[in-house]
């Protein structure tokens, strides 16, 4: 693990509480507290949630277990709050077999409960399945909304995976979907934000391809309409979303060829309102692939991989851990 105290220049952590030998797989900041899922090296073990208020010392929060695959810690309180956020209810999403699961906890994180998760069924055959995957949980204008992929239903076992949202109106305890209605059968999630005018923005890829989608709805997630991209294989699809000063940024990954070698880029897309989207150049993120990206002030903060192009020719190595800043 890295810190930064502005996003430019990065220093290596000394962490207590870990194992010797940990894999990172996911680190997340929610409820006042940082948390890390972290198991062994080439285990399928998913390992165990640590929580930590510093980033520095870590201490566990709760076994995963062999059949829940966590993909967020997230809390329930809006992107846009200013003050302490440790009085807000936790949530780890992810999925527990191949149903789509939820955990919430009100006391930062020493105790969790299962919340009640309508319809997030998935599907198991005798040598397939199609889980239902909640990937995180945004905080809009009247209470939560939960958003993820799976089948359009746990009976249709054909078709492509798609976009799925559930609402919750008391704290996150319990989650009804929203129903499977036009256009969310076009689209496979995989960001969702607040904007500064409280309408919900989601980005991702057409269920059947990977070229760009994003969804807009002025009714905290009941109801969606389509967004103009303007967008083709070419540009790759949406993978990150984060509000930014007036309007939105998000950031996309394509590879044309769906090959190993160049061309593969990152493109920065943007918004006024989430309607309409334009893609500039690649331009910084040439050469590199952004894992996430966070809001940093008045900046955007993007991580992930980055390699040479003119070393190698393939993006294979050498890479490493690779920042990116987007603004002043």
């Amino acid at each position: 693990m890295w810190r930064s105290a502005d996003g430019l220049t990065w220093h290596l952590s000394r962490t207590t509480g870990l194992p010797n030998r940990v894999y990172i797989s996911g680190l997340w900041g929610a409820g006042g507290q940082y948390w890390l899922r972290g198991h062994l090296p080439d285990s399928e073990d998913p390992g165990i949630l640590y929580r930590s208020t510093d980033g520095l010392a870590w201490q566990q929060s709760r076994s995963l277990g062999i059949t829940i695959q966590s993909l967020s810690v997230v809390d329930g309180c809006s992107a846009s709050m200013t003050g302490a956020r440790d009085a807000c209810p936790v949530f780890i999403t992810g999925s527990k077999g191949v149903d789509g699961a939820i955990w919430r906890s009100a006391d930062g994180g020493a105790s969790w409960a299962k919340a009640s998760v309508a319809d997030a069924t998935g599907w198991m055959g005798a040598q397939d399945a199609a889980p239902i995957e909640i990937l995180g949980i945004v905080a809009t204008s009247d209470g939560l909304l939960a958003y993820g992929n799976g089948l359009p239903n746990a009976s249709d076992t054909g078709g492509y995976r798609q976009a799925r949202f559930w609402r919750s109106a008391d704290d996150g305890r319990t989650w009804t979907r929203v129903p499977n209605d036009a256009p969310l059968g076009e689209l496979y999630v995989h960001d969702v934000t607040v904007a500064g005018n409280g309408d919900v923005v989601a980005v991702g890829d057409r269920v059947d391809e990977t070229v760009a989608v994003a969804l807009r709805s002025v009714d905290g997630g009941r109801t969606w309409s389509g967004a103009e991209t303007g967008g083709d294989r070419e540009h790759g699809g949406l993978a990150q979303v984060v509000v930014f000063r007036a309007g939105l940024i998000a950031l996309g990954f394509a590879n044309p060829a769906q090959v190993d070698t160049f061309p593969v880029r990152e493109f920065v897309w943007s918004s006024d309102d989430g309607t309409s989207w334009l893609t500039g150049p690649p331009g910084d993120l040439e050469g590199g692939i952004v894992d996430d990206a966070v809001r940093f002030g008045d900046r955007i903060i993007a991580t992930g991989r980055g390699w040479t192009t003119a070393a190698t020719g393939t993006w294979e190595a050498p890479f490493a851990p690779a920042a990116w800043m987007l603004g002043p």
